[in-house]
């Protein structure tokens, strides 16, 4: 039987990371007290249209092009080594065990390229996908170090597992179209990606106050080696150096009254939704809201009128989240400045816990074997890390 990198082992109070044992014990600290409850408010005015063909006509063209390959196929040509958890020092204010990874040290160090959203195949399928358990970042990058324009968009699927080699690979997301001579092509998508979620098959990454893009993780295309993206004049199809790219299939738009800005992104298995929050720069009200999908189909639950209409809907006061996640009706707030993961389940006072600095996405892990985890990804240089807590500690 396949070994899952479960977390049993996490109630020795230790750290496992790429085979070594390293203690990351933090004292308990207590919630704070004095924080503002998340209210609970109408879901009236917030509804989505989804369509999941809104790029059928020149991904079908593509795919006649291009070789298609899996998850499974992608991770077996994984590229770059995956590190133990580093900068430590970073995480001492944390609760419990801490567990996690690096990127190698170039990925660690970059300064065009910011990790944003963070998703697992835990959230996909409450186990592995395609033979291997995962997880996956969004990440954006500029065209220079401090500029102000994004160049484009990838996400990185990572190994977590014990029957596989501790590795990585890049993904470029494009966007098919069909070009003025009615070829088909791609174009690289330059999106923030501040929120991701996998669920079934589908990946959905956040395009600001546009919505979601939708891709299809059955869908991979591998493409020649060049670096130009799209079609080039000999007729190849090449990706600024990526040898894999995740085509879009669908959008997810606002359709309601009122419009989200879609700043993060979650997962809740447990009531089979989706979630997103809004950004708060310093002081304001923003919404926090819940959209279903169909346990069965494995997408987005319409009503009769063929919109998704929201199940939930709060709003919150707390500024700089950057990462929000549910599970069975609970609610996690990350902001990374005041530095403070916020918690409330319904009917209970909000709590605040001591965080630490620049985390984005959240996601929730449920685990048969050991405590359920929280995830999350940190964005800057210098301090960036990938790591879990037990969830129970912030409760």
């Amino acid at each position: 039987m396949r070994r899952l990198r479960s977390h049993r082992w996490a109630r020795t109070g230790l750290v496992i990371v790429a085979g070594l044992a390293v203690s990351l014990i933090a004292a308990p600290q207590p919630a704070s007290a004095a924080v503002a409850t998340p209210k609970v408010v109408s879901t009236a005015p917030f509804a989505i249209k989804v369509n999941y063909g809104a790029y059928a006509a020149a991904a079908a063209a593509l795919d006649a092009l291009l070789p298609s390959k899996t998850v499974g196929n992608v991770m077996d040509d994984a590229n770059y080594d995956r590190r133990a958890l580093c900068n430590t020092s970073t995480l001492s204010a944390l609760v419990g065990t801490v567990d996690g990874f690096c990127f190698n040290a170039d990925d660690t160090a970059d300064c065009h390229t910011f990790p944003q959203g963070l998703t697992t195949t835990r959230d996909a399928t409450g186990g592995d996908y395609s033979g291997h358990q995962l997880v996956a970042t969004s990440w954006y990058q500029k065209d220079e170090c401090g500029g102000d324009t994004t160049i484009r968009s990838k996400i990185i699927l990572t190994d977590w597992d014990a029957d596989f080699p501790n590795m990585y690979r890049k993904l470029m997301l494009v966007k098919p179209y069909t070009d003025a001579q009615g070829r088909p092509t791609f174009s690289a998508y330059t999106m923030h990606t501040s929120g991701i979620s996998w669920y079934g098959n589908y990946l959905y990454v956040s395009n600001g106050s546009v919505g979601l893009e939708v891709f299809d993780m059955r869908k991979i295309w591998q493409v020649s080696t060049g670096d130009g993206i799209g079609r080039q004049a000999d007729g190849t199809y090449t990706s600024a150096g990526y040898k894999y790219v995740l085509p879009s299939v669908g959008t997810v738009r606002n359709a309601g009254s009122s419009g989200l800005q879609w700043s993060t992104l979650g997962l809740d298995r447990a009531k089979t939704s989706l979630v997103t929050t809004e950004w708060i720069e310093t002081t304001g009200t923003k919404h926090a809201v819940r959209f279903p999908l169909d346990a069965t189909t494995q997408v987005f639950k319409p009503g009769a009128d063929g919109m998704v209409h929201a199940s939930e809907a709060l709003t919150y006061t707390y500024p700089h989240v950057q990462g929000a996640v549910s599970h069975n009706g609970r609610w996690w707030f990350g902001a990374s400045s005041p530095k403070a993961l916020y918690y409330w389940e319904p009917g209970a006072a909000a709590k605040s816990f001591t965080w630490v600095s620049v985390t984005e996405g959240l996601s929730y892990w449920e685990d048969a074997d050991g405590p359920d985890l929280l995830w999350t990804v940190r964005e800057n240089e210098g301090t960036r890390n990938v790591f879990t807590v037990e969830q129970a500690k912030y409760s």
